[in-house]
């Protein structure tokens, strides 16, 4: 098995990471369902920025967002299509760059569920 050999150490990868994570900016987007990855036009998608050159949140005229300028805030996209958000910030990063969320229309779905009875049929 080959070894992978680095010309840093232990001290200086942790150093590395470290500035990484300060350097960088993350954004995402989720529902208040965990694992819930369905965006129709009745979901409420959660913005969420971590970093310092926030400026506003970026996204088709026809969605709402709650506040533009927080990176925390909530989007609504009452047409179904594919639509690009995006954070504008000061300094641009890899991470920074827009998505493409897919909107579907409203899905009428049912739960179904068995309820067992203790009768047999003899």
């Amino acid at each position: 098995m080959a070894r992978f050999s680095c010309p840093l150490g232990g001290a200086e990868i942790l150093f590395f990471c470290l500035w990484l994570t300060g350097c960088q900016a993350v954004w995402r987007y989720r529902t208040s369902v965990e694992n819930y990855i369905l965006f129709t036009t009745s979901t409420t998608i959660y913005l969420e920025y971590e970093g310092t050159s926030f400026v506003e949140w970026n996204a088709p005229a026809f969605c709402t967002i709650a506040d533009k300028s927080s990176p925390r805030t909530t989007l609504n996209c009452p047409v179904a299509g594919v639509q690009k958000i995006k954070p504008e910030v000061q300094i641009l990063t890899f991470e920074d760059m827009e998505r493409y969320l897919t909107i579907n229309v409203e899905l009428n779905c049912f739960l179904w569920y068995v309820q067992p009875t203790n009768q047999r049929d003899t």
